[in-house]
């Protein structure tokens, strides 16, 4: 673990009970849903990590969502999914989304903030819930 942080009780007893050998890091969110476009039915996946626009990314973060984001079998979600840095002003007005683009072919990642664009919370809901896109109802089964 680096820093003196954790934000629950789990991270809280191996940060001050066990030796820090190894790296632990809270990632935001993960939102997903089902929609149906044209008659088919699609998943949008967002994995994101939220900082205030004066904070960075630590390269821990950063590394943990390009983990996620190569684990992860993009195929099978829709095309407006991936792994995101969304960075907010304090009232959450402004919200400046970045995708996690990895611009290396060896084990170890080259990666890169790659903006995408600005947007406000209301944009964000309809992107996360695929409101944007959606011309009919969703599942209500499958979210929540």
């Amino acid at each position: 673990m680096i820093g003196e942080w954790y934000n629950n009780e789990i991270g809280k007893c191996l940060y001050e009970k066990y030796p820090h050998d190894f790296s632990i890091c809270d990632i935001d969110g993960v939102c997903r849903c089902f929609y149906k476009l044209n008659g088919s039915w699609l998943i949008r996946l967002v994995i994101y990590e939220s900082k205030h626009n004066d904070e960075s990314i630590s390269n821990t973060q950063l590394d943990t969502l390009y983990f996620l984001d190569d684990a992860v079998d993009w195929t099978k979600f829709d095309k407006y999914s991936g792994t995101f840095l969304i960075q907010h002003d304090e009232n959450l007005d402004e919200l400046r989304v970045h995708k996690i683009i990895n611009n290396s072919k060896t084990v170890r990642p080259n990666l890169e903030l790659k903006y995408i664009k600005t947007i406000t919370m209301d944009a964000l809901y309809k992107w996360i819930s695929a409101k944007d896109i959606q011309k009919e109802v969703q599942r209500p089964s499958d979210n929540g």
